[in-house]
């Protein structure tokens, strides 16, 4: 009823190709974009391969974590929004 996607991911864990900022946390692309950009799964493997579109995570207090957040993190911070309701 909140719009949740099954089978789509909430997001994950992400390794950034250098730094962050330069990226806008609002803008939303296809995994295959971020991958092409040198994102990473966070173990390094690639990211998955879709045209599922996820924005960059940077939660509070993160010692440095990034994430790529879809929509149903944004469905679960319709609930609670504070980021790291959601990713928790």
């Amino acid at each position: 009823r909140h719009g949740w996607r099954d089978g789509e991911p909430w997001g994950f864990e992400v390794l950034p190709p250098g730094p962050v900022e330069r990226y806008d946390a609002d803008n939303k692309r296809p995994l295959r974009e971020w991958a092409r950009l040198g994102f990473r799964r966070v173990d390094g493997g690639p990211l998955p391969v879709g045209e599922v579109e996820m924005g960059l995570v940077q939660p509070n207090r993160s010692a440095g974590k990034v994430f790529l957040g879809g929509h149903n993190l944004r469905v679960i911070r319709r609930y609670n929004p504070p980021v790291n309701y959601g990713l928790a």
